[in-house]
């Protein structure tokens, strides 16, 4: 299940401070549900400076992926699992599909067309665009219909559902993955 991150959370914290002091933005203006594009305009160099920023605070090390113009043009399930295939540890994209899936298989009995022991992939096809943004604690971004099939998306438009809050929790699992010498 997803874990919510408050804004006494300590990895959110430092976290914030890390936005905070990349983008110029007073304490006040990042909340767990704040969304990096839409509501602080972080563009992709952005996202460089971030991913470099956690990695020296937190001693982590972001998984690399290089995504071909091919991957991003497939369907979301499809470039997901082209990403699943890469070597190396779970990317942000990956941990939010299983933040994504944990809500999914959290519904209640009925609401849902899948038996409860359904497979992961079969849960992805079935979750909503508020599916994915409820997972990460954020809301749906401008110009994305919530109740459209989460699949519908392409994993380019996965950026525009990155809050605060979830980049704590990626961080969260990558310092216990580093922690337990296992795969992040």
């Amino acid at each position: 299940m997803t874990a919510t991150y408050d804004a006494g959370d300590a990895t959110f914290g430092r976290v914030r401070e890390i936005l905070c002091n990349l983008l110029m933005l007073v304490e006040a203006e990042v909340q767990p549900g704040t969304l990096l594009v839409q509501d602080l305009n972080l563009d992709s160099l952005g996202f460089v400076e971030l991913e470099f920023s956690l990695e020296e605070t937190f001693g982590i090390k972001f998984p690399d992926v290089k995504l071909s113009p091919e991957v991003f043009a497939l369907p979301l399930a499809e470039s997901l699992a082209a990403i699943e295939a890469m070597p190396g540890g779970t990317t942000l994209f990956e941990f939010m599909k299983g933040e994504v899936i944990a809500v999914v298989a959290t519904r209640p009995p009925g609401e849902l067309a899948l038996a409860s022991d359904a497979a992961p992939d079969a849960l992805l096809r079935a979750a909503t665009v508020a599916d994915l943004a409820t997972a990460v604690g954020g809301r749906v971004p401008p110009g994305l219909d919530g109740s459209a099939l989460l699949t519908s998306l392409h994993v380019a438009e996965l950026f525009r559902f990155v809050s605060a809050g979830v980049m704590a929790r990626y961080v969260d699992r990558l310092v216990a993955a580093r922690a337990g010498g296992g795969p992040s």
